[in-house]
């Protein structure tokens, strides 16, 4: 609460408070994830950057292949008629059950938004993440009461200060980043959401592994019916940790030991060292 009243600064903030849930842990002698009563097998999904239909329906078949992935979050805004196409493609690509949800990076108009919502609703997708500049205003409820497919909250939603005024509008699914927003923030977000009856999923931040355990941690805590996005490590060649975290059948199995330092490999965290330019004189 101290922290809060600071403006700006998020990220300076997040590693404090992430970085003080890891003391409680340790001086607990348990995980993160038993800390805060979750479970140790978390559900994950991939993300599907923008490419052509025929490309993300590939990489998506190759990861539920590889790594079991059942859901898949595709990054849209390639135009409206490509956005629903890439949903068909990988929906015919990965054959069985798999859930498709859109990620436009507020791309289209308000206007434009609302179609590309009903086109890729048709072709299977289950939600439409930020597809436009999303404000809680008239447009935004009557979106809410009318849309088939639930619209999601990323970029425009911070934390618990600005919840209250998206599910006034009817917001009916939030992305919660703990690597964006810290993990007691992504708690009381979560709180709000879950007494107006809204869908929490933690979001994809480009994390290394590092802040990957304590969103997954978190997330083991849930309970959610969609897997959290924080598979974006994978993407790394390189890892901070003595062992990477293995992906079998779309989990992953969190560690077992107290706190996140007692895993880091800090010969290996040296090689991402910045050098810091001295005050001037």
């Amino acid at each position: 609460m101290a922290l809060r009243a600071i403006p700006g600064n998020m990220t300076a903030k997040m590693l404090i408070d992430n970085a003080c849930w890891d003391l409680r842990t340790q001086a607990a002698g348990m995980p993160l994830w038993k800390y805060l009563g979750g479970k140790r097998t978390v559900d994950l999904s991939w993300t599907l950057t923008r490419d052509t239909p025929t490309a993300m329906a590939a990489e998506a078949l190759e990861m539920s292949g590889r790594y079991g992935f059942r859901t898949f979050k595709m990054k849209g805004g390639q135009g409206i008629a490509v956005d629903a196409a890439a949903v068909a493609s990988i929906r015919d690509a990965v054959s069985g059950n798999v859930r498709i949800y859109v990620d436009a990076n507020w791309h289209y108009s308000p206007a434009e938004g609302l179609d590309f919502v009903r086109a890729i609703a048709s072709e299977g997708a289950v939600l439409a993440e930020d597809p436009w500049w999303l404000e809680a205003n008239a447009h935004l409820q009557h979106a809410n009461e009318t849309l088939p497919i639930p619209l999601m909250v990323d970029y425009f939603c911070e934390g618990p200060k600005d919840a209250p005024m998206f599910l006034d509008q009817g917001m009916r699914a939030f992305s919660v980043k703990p690597g964006r927003i810290g993990l007691s923030e992504a708690m009381a977000t979560t709180r709000l959401c879950r007494e107006r009856g809204a869908e929490v999923i933690i979001g994809m931040f480009a994390e290394m592994e590092i802040s990957t355990l304590h969103s997954l941690s978190f997330a083991s805590t849930l309970g959610e019916r969609y897997p959290a996005e924080s598979s974006f490590y994978m993407m790394f060649t390189d890892s901070p940790l003595t062992q990477r975290l293995p992906i079998v059948d779309g989990a992953i199995t969190l560690p077992d030991t107290p706190g996140v330092s007692s895993q880091i490999d800090w010969q290996a965290l040296e090689r991402h060292a910045v050098s810091v330019c001295p005050k001037a004189a």
